[in-house]
């Protein structure tokens, strides 16, 4: 404030939506009647570090220790497409602030801690009330994200319901999110999942026909009550909320996951892990050695995230198995990850040429590791490896009898000869 003239600038947004509330808030937004240039300005005489992040929408990035700030110029919206608003300079507060989404994010805090709060904000967050400013509609089709945050901020800020008006809007122009880049909703959705509120907002959403739209496929049958299951074992366990694994919970299996990793641009690795949770359905708590066979297959990650949504979709079936299931998922989060006790290395040792072969042996051996398991130590696996070997050079010699036999190359020119095409006739 010093730095920009106390008169200048305001606090907006969410830093005093949240300070109102008694949240603590990563947002430090102010709104400004200085033009980009002159904070950038004002600010480096100050000594504060500053950048032009956003200068086509008026907008620049400061830095007071480890806090980020962002300040943009006041402004009204000319023109929107849904998607990107051109923009003219303002130096009205109100007209500002009736150009912004809800009510509760267009109240200001100036220098002093005075609020200036023109459209009603305060009585709307006090009454855990999300609404729309002005038209709900009109505020949509400025920017269909705008849907998004209207579900987000309503299990964070509102009541046991959304706004009716809003939530009307937001049905009716669902159509709009397909306009919405996948990067933007997989932002906007990662943060509905990993609130407390997040499987209210995905059942409202659910109702409305808005999640089906941004996922790109149709949410499983009991999704959201396994969402929902799964939030109370991440309780149980102190986990901390996993918007990925969430996201899973949603989905029918490994093809609808393939489908919205690709629809909403996700990272690599969220994508395998959204593949690997849904690949095996385990319909039991599984024993020990089970659970270590899981480990194997899948890795600690992916075996937890087997055994958290199996878990999850067993509570959501009613069956009372939390005990069961919890100790599964502490077996698979501390037990050492089993190796098979056979290399590549061992069964060229026995005299089978690198190749195919080797890769056969070695998945033989290990189906019946895994089939009695993971009980064999190396002793047992080479003695495997010596019987596959054995059983590969039985068949090769017969193969290699049936070939010299004069009679079977006999059969073999026959079937050689009436496979090739007739000769035409001269």
């Amino acid at each position: 404030f010093e730095a920009l003239g106390a008169g200048e600038c305001r606090l907006v947004g969410g830093a005093v939506r949240d300070a109102l509330d008694g949240r603590r808030t990563g947002d430090m937004d102010l709104a400004a009647r200085l033009a980009p240039e002159e904070v950038c300005r004002r600010l480096a005489a100050a000594g504060i570090r500053v950048a032009p992040t956003g200068l086509a929408h008026g907008t620049v990035s400061a830095w007071v220790g480890e806090t980020r700030f962002e300040i943009t110029r006041l402004r009204r919206d000319e023109e929107t497409d849904g998607r990107h608003a051109r923009i003219a300079p303002v130096d009205d507060w109100d007209e500002d602030a009736r150009r912004r989404d809800f009510t509760i994010n267009a109240i200001y805090a100036d220098a002093g801690g005075g609020l200036h709060d023109p459209l009603g904000g305060m009585a709307d967050l006090q009454a855990r009330r999300v609404r729309f400013i002005g038209a709900a509609d009109e505020r949509i089709r400025e920017d269909y994200l705008r849907i998004l945050r209207f579900f987000r901020f309503s299990a964070s800020h509102g009541g046991e319901r959304p706004d009716a008006g809003g939530l009307a809007a937001c049905t009716a122009l669902q159509a709009g999110l397909g306009r919405i880049s996948g990067e933007r909703v997989q932002d906007e959705l990662g943060r509905i999942l990993r609130l407390q509120r997040g499987g209210e907002a995905c059942g409202w959403m659910m109702q409305a026909g808005v999640l089906g739209r941004c996922l790109g496929v149709a949410p499983a049958e009991g999704g959201l009550a396994r969402l929902q299951a799964l939030m109370q074992a991440e309780a149980v366990l102190h986990l901390p909320a996993d918007a990925c694994l969430r996201l899973a919970a949603l989905l029918p299996g490994p093809e609808a996951a393939r489908a919205v990793a690709q629809r909403l641009r996700l990272s690599r690795a969220c994508a395998r892990r959204l593949g690997a949770a849904l690949q095996e359905a385990v319909a039991h708590p599984p024993t020990p050695p089970q659970a270590l066979a899981l480990l194997y297959r899948l890795g600690r990650q992916g075996a937890r995230d087997t055994l958290l949504l199996a878990w999850a979709g067993s509570a959501a079936r009613g069956e009372k198995r939390m005990t069961d299931w919890r100790r599964a998922c502490g077996e698979v989060a501390v037990a050492a990850m089993p190796r098979l006790p056979l290399s590549g290395d061992a069964v060229m040792r026995l005299g089978v040429s690198e190749g195919e072969a080797v890769g056969a042996i070695l998945a033989q051996v290990e189906q019946r590791w895994l089939a009695g398991g993971l009980a064999g130590d190396e002793d047992w696996a080479l003695a495997q490896a010596r019987q596959a070997v054995e059983a590969l050079e039985t068949e090769a010699a017969a193969v290699s009898r049936q070939t010299r036999c004069p009679q079977t190359r006999y059969l073999r020119k026959r079937r050689a000869a009436a496979s090739r095409p007739a000769r035409p006739r001269k």
